[in-house]
């Protein structure tokens, strides 16, 4: 984990202030943030003095929170997407130590964070850092509670907070990612029975309690708020033809080999030693991961409205994949393996 950490503060923490707010949503981010600051408002985001009503508030939280304690930097606009990054990349590495071993969770995060896509958005004011660290550990939580019986209890209550987390990150996405992933593999696994298990009475508290005090108070002060998010621009974006960020279907093939890289040449090898595993030995952790990955490409992919950090939160399941490659390369190496990471 030292090793890890000390590997994200360089990469995303190295001359993290040095340039300018050069991305559009960059600058409406950091300014939404400053605004909060300055007028006291931690309830509705403004942007050139109106109500900016398309994301949550939580990213811009923790821009506020910043700002106060470092100042209006760059430094401190781009601080807390570091943070979250790093934390996305050790909760990537729980997540495989628990599946796997100590090797492939580690190998795992560093793919993870030198991929071209996690870097970037380890290192800009955007929300979807926030979105994809939040998924990610829901569904790392989730799995501790379905093979450790003794820390259930407590997994599924902190499973429900990180659902609520995402939530706020980015609106009911952070709901439907989640369930997207666990439901088919429940259902792939014969392990429905694992729902009555899952405190769900609990759930919904949790959730409402870390999720409802924010939007009732935003639907209060800013009529017809909840329509506008939930309809227009949540469902919008997935179904309207007259979204904001119109993309062809195939879009995301060659942007998902471009956000990958520098590992995108892997991915074949790393797919098929999976597909191996899956067939011999590991069938759940390795399905659980195929799933992660292929649910979320192709729900995305059927969006009408594409960009390309929208595919962020199916990342950590990918490196995970080429780390699960590489802890087998690094053993005993077979010629014919040998030859294919060659």
């Amino acid at each position: 984990m030292l090793l890890l950490i000390g590997l994200c503060l360089f990469l995303f923490c190295f001359h993290l202030g040095s340039r300018d707010l050069w991305d559009v949503d960059e600058g409406m981010h950091s300014v939404s943030a400053k605004y909060v600051v300055e007028s006291g408002d931690w309830v509705t985001p403004n942007y050139n003095g109106e109500a900016f009503l398309d994301k949550p508030m939580f990213f811009t939280w923790l821009v506020a929170i910043s700002f106060t304690l470092l100042g209006f930097t760059e430094l401190a606009a781009r601080l807390p997407a570091a943070c979250v990054g790093l934390l996305g990349v050790l909760v990537a590495y729980l997540l495989g130590r628990r599946m796997f071993d100590a090797r492939t969770g580690f190998l795992g995060g560093a793919v993870l964070a030198t991929t071209i896509l996690h870097l970037a958005m380890s290192r800009t004011v955007v929300h979807d850092i926030a979105l994809a660290l939040f998924v990610t550990l829901a569904l790392y939580l989730f799995w501790v509670a379905l093979v450790d019986p003794e820390r259930r209890k407590m997994s599924l209550l902190f499973f429900y907070a990180a659902v609520a987390g995402a939530v706020l990150a980015k609106g009911p996405l952070g709901m439907v990612l989640p369930a997207m992933v666990i439901l088919p593999f429940l259902l792939l696994t014969r392990r429905l029975s694992f729902i009555r298990e899952m405190r769900l009475g609990w759930g919904i508290l949790i959730f409402v309690v870390l999720v409802s005090p924010w939007y009732i108070l935003m639907s209060l002060r800013n009529e017809g708020y909840l329509s506008y998010f939930l309809i227009e621009k949540t469902l919008g974006s997935f179904t309207s033809d007259e979204s904001s960020h119109p993309a062809p279907w195939h879009f995301y093939f060659p942007v998902f080999l471009g956000a990958l890289l520098p590992w995108s040449s892997f991915l074949p090898a790393a797919l098929y030693r999976a597909w191996k595993r899956f067939k011999s030995e590991e069938r759940e952790p390795v399905l659980y991961l195929l799933l992660w990955f292929g649910v979320m490409f192709v729900f995305f992919s059927a969006a009408t409205s594409k960009l390309v950090t929208y595919i962020l939160p199916l990342m950590p399941a990918v490196a995970l994949l080429i780390g699960m490659l590489w802890a087998e390369a690094m053993s005993p190496p077979e010629p014919a393996r040998r030859r294919l990471m060659l």
